[in-house]
């Protein structure tokens, strides 16, 4: 739920008036974020050489499915916020039902990949990717909040 949270308050921010210009920085923070994530992780993790070449392709694969999963049920959610009033309720049941689904498949999704982290990092190492995770997202939610607040301010 967490990871919601984190993608919808970075959606939120980024697209409080969107223009192409804006759309341009966009993938640009979103490209700087990705990079300071990777150098934080990289930091935290202290990984070996060997590790690292095992580990990023693992970690990498495990956030673009992530990252799908999430967008899918964000489209869904909106769909139906946004048009609830004239979805039949099969439509609705059927929306709601892929909603779900989907929270399945991420929770499988993350043990899937818990096990490939495994393979390759100790226990130790493990922990502390999760730890450092979790981190980053309240320091990225911090300053995403700092920023927002700075540009609402006169």
């Amino acid at each position: 739920m967490k990871a919601i949270h984190f993608l919808t308050a970075i959606i939120i921010f980024f697209s409080i008036s969107v223009n192409a210009q804006e759309c341009k920085d966009f993938e640009k923070m979103q490209k700087k974020i990705e990079t300071e994530k990777v150098g934080y992780l990289t930091k935290e993790l202290d990984l070996s050489v060997e590790e690292a070449q095992k580990f990023w392709p693992v970690y990498n694969e495990a956030q673009t499915k992530r990252d799908k999963l999430y967008i899918e049920k964000r489209k869904l959610m909106k769909q139906i916020h946004k048009n609830i009033d004239s979805m039949s309720d099969d439509e609705i049941k059927s929306s709601l039902d892929r909603v779900l689904a989907i929270d399945v498949e991420l929770s499988q999704l993350k043990l899937n990949y818990h096990k490939k982290y495994e393979k390759i990092l100790n226990p130790r190492k493990t922990a502390k990717l999760y730890q450092a995770e979790r981190e980053f997202r309240k320091t990225l939610l911090r300053d995403i909040r700092k920023a927002h607040h700075g540009k609402m301010r006169p």
